[in-house]
């Protein structure tokens, strides 16, 4: 008879990897259930942006957890590169946002001066100044953000995978139907007429999360396609967002260019009109990609959280938690995630941050947000 795990994470995601790594590293037994191959949602369709100054709105919860992680990004890298043999594309790029009009210059304006007050740094650039950093970029203002990072999400999905495996964690495919409970507690989940039990139960499932964690987590999933292109030589250096668009670099010439918003349910495709979208967008911004040769399209699905928090934590089912509706920010807020919830799960009194991110928090505030509409 196979032993229960102490844990059970349901998701293998770049969140559910992290946190099994972190408790595997902390002495728990730990399996990670995913229904296809690590990593096969969201977390290897992102672009890789490391960005908490222009992804959070204001100063908060959000924006202290996201610094707090991108902090820390750098050792959680060598950490990885270290265990897998292989580099995953990290890179302190710096990131561009460009103004196409008074409205954009004003609320960049805005962004600068609150970021600044909190001693982050931001610098603000005249159209010469972006022409002599960026010229293959088409003339603006621009603010520049030197403190944004990047990283390829597929390869860090390769190392952060065979990471968990060097660690002792177990991997095995399998759809999971249902968290199973027995007064309010969770003993484990249902698969195809089995029912695995374990000493706690993470949900950690993307844009599915709802499905499985009842009551626990309001995550709704959002459609975005992005687009790659090879170029002989490097155009850019640095990340470039315009109008909600973006183009991140590669050092190897290419460029993924993403992403659009889209309301379309669990449905995923690649659409003309979307791909096309995504091109004149990138071709605004950087007129020199007209030459680049296509590469391919993909799209994924953000788990979006209407709170606008990722919830992380114990839900009011005792042993079961949560790890969900990171949107934009997975692969940023991976590690830092994961730091929050363990102490949580190990019994150990968690950190004050994590009140902001509890699912009871998440919840009232759907509510809210649901009432407004």
């Amino acid at each position: 008879m196979v032993r229960a795990p102490d844990c059970l994470i349901v998701g293998g995601g770049i969140i559910g990897c992290t946190l099994a790594l972190r408790l595997r590293q902390r002495g728990l037994s730990v399996t990670v259930l995913e229904r296809e191959r690590i990593g096969a949602e969201a977390s290897s369709a992102a672009a890789g942006i490391l960005s908490p100054q222009l992804e959070v709105d204001a100063p908060g919860p959000l924006l202290d957890l996201a610094l707090r992680a991108r902090t820390g990004y750098p050792s959680f890298v060598a950490e990885l590169e270290a265990a897998s043999g292989q580099s995953i594309g990290f890179a302190s790029s710096g990131l561009i946002a460009l103004c196409s009009s008074d409205a954009a210059a004003a609320t960049l304006a805005t962004r600068a001066e609150w970021q600044r007050s909190l001693g982050l740094r931001v610098d603000t650039w005249t159209s010469s100044d972006l022409s002599r950093e960026e010229p293959a970029c088409a003339p603006h203002r621009a603010w520049y953000f030197p403190d944004e990072m990047q990283v390829e999400p597929e390869r860090l999905m390769q190392a952060l995978g065979r990471a968990c495996v060097q660690a002792g964690v177990v991997f095995e495919i399998a759809e999971v139907r249902r968290v199973v409970c027995e007064r309010e507690v969770a003993i484990g989940v249902e698969l195809d007429r089995q029912l695995r039990t374990a000493g706690a139960i993470v949900v950690a499932t993307g844009s599915w999360s709802s499905q499985l964690a009842a009551g626990g987590v309001v995550v709704e999933p959002v459609h975005g396609q992005l687009v790659e292109l090879r170029s002989g030589s490097r155009p850019l250096r640095h990340v470039v967002v315009s109008g909600g668009g973006y183009i991140v670099p590669r050092s190897d010439g290419r460029v993924v260019i993403g992403a659009t918003e889209e309301r379309t349910g669990f449905a995923k495709a690649v659409t003309a009109q979307g791909v096309e979208s995504l091109l004149a967008r990138a071709l605004a911004i950087c007129p020199a990609l007209a030459e680049a040769k296509f590469e391919r399209a993909w799209s994924g699905l953000r788990p979006f959280s209407p709170s606008g928090r990722p919830a992380i934590g114990p839900t009011a089912i005792n042993r079961l938690f949560v790890a969900a509706g990171h949107h934009r920010n997975g692969i940023l807020l991976a590690p830092a995630t994961a730091d929050l919830l363990v102490p949580s799960i190990l019994g150990d009194p968690p950190e004050p941050l994590l009140q902001a991110f509890l699912p009871s928090f998440a919840l009232r505030q759907d509510q809210k947000a649901q009432d407004e509409r």
